[in-house]
């Protein structure tokens, strides 16, 4: 490292040595951090490929998914050491291609990284990270009390991302899009694009909770229930029943309370509502790993022929 300033070098430094925690193989390896002859030197695992945002429009929908699941492996790992990365996104997932086809993501740049049991050097009311991929705790600036749910937040925005061509929260500028991040809802990725699969649809958007007891409760969550997506079985994301933002599911329950009405069915509704689906719901997934399996990209969510089951539309999401 020539001509940076101490302050750089000192982050540099930091960031290597939280990297050098992590040891999987979907993390970035760091070997060695050093000094020699008063320059300071960082020995790290060389990856030959491109970020994954750069080759977006070149992955199927399963690789998408897959790269995304094996990077939630990698990122649990660093949640095993205590280390929150704090900026997830596609350009710090590096993407390599094996000598057999094989695509390999590497979780990158834990520059702002910080242990959970560190109260860290930034104060609390900072706002660190990329505004279009935090969470709204962490745009909120409560860095002091983020835990892993935070970058579970960030996995589901760089999914959604993917899917979709769009980032999750709209905004031309930094504050718009905190502001939109604070105080909104995610737009439903099939409004975007009516052919994603509605399991990973549910999958993404429960990542993509405001409330985050509502995410998933870890990175090796989502990625198990990724991979109940890819082989074609019910995932834990609708298996409470059909998904419906929670302040909108709040909002509705009180308008029925108000007049006398029923509950409202959402992610966490009846438990009937739950079991009524899981042949549905099966079949749909395994329609899914059919086509993926024979390497096309999928184009229907049923076959030719056949009627959409009013069960397998998600009510109660509209697009805002």
């Amino acid at each position: 490292m020539r001509g940076d300033s101490a302050e750089h070098v000192r982050r540099l430094i930091s960031e290597a040595r939280t990297q050098a925690r992590v040891s999987h193989e979907r993390i970035c390896k760091v070997y060695e951090v050093d000094e020699v002859e008063g320059k300071v030197y960082i020995a790290m695992q060389y990856i030959a490929g491109k970020p994954l945002g750069h080759i977006a429009d070149e992955l199927t929908l399963e690789q998408k998914v897959t790269l995304v699941r094996r990077a939630a492996e990698g990122i649990h790992a660093a949640h095993s050491e205590g280390i929150i990365h704090r900026d997830i996104k596609p350009s710090n997932i590096m993407v390599e291609r094996s000598d057999d086809g094989e695509l390999r993501p590497y979780v990158m740049d834990f520059g702002l990284a910080r242990s959970v049991q560190d109260a860290g050097e930034t104060v609390s009311g900072a706002v660190v990270g990329t505004p279009r991929y935090m969470s709204p705790e962490q745009a909120r600036g409560a860095t002091s009390r983020l835990d892993r749910r935070a970058d579970v937040y960030s996995l589901g925005a760089t999914l959604y991302h993917l899917l979709t061509g769009e980032p999750v929260v709209p905004g031309e500028t930094v504050a718009e899009v905190i502001h939109n991040l604070i105080a909104g809802e995610p737009r439903p990725l099939r409004a975007h694009d009516p052919a994603i699969p509605i399991d990973l649809e549910a999958i993404v958007l429960k990542c993509l909770e405001r409330d985050r007891a509502a995410r998933y409760d870890s990175a090796r969550a989502l990625a198990d229930d990724l991979g109940r997506f890819l082989s074609g079985e019910p995932v834990v994301a609708r298996s409470a029943g059909t998904w419906v933002p929670a302040a909108q599911a709040a909002g509705q329950a009180a308008a029925a309370g108000r007049g006398g009405g029923g509950g409202v069915r959402g992610a966490r509704g009846s438990r009937s509502a739950g079991r009524s689906r899981p042949a549905s719901r099966r079949a749909s997934g395994e329609r899914f790993a059919t086509a993926v399996h024979r390497g096309g990209r999928r184009t229907s969510s049923r076959p030719r022929g056949t009627r959409r089951c009013r069960r397998c539309t998600i009510s109660g999401v509209t697009a805002r």
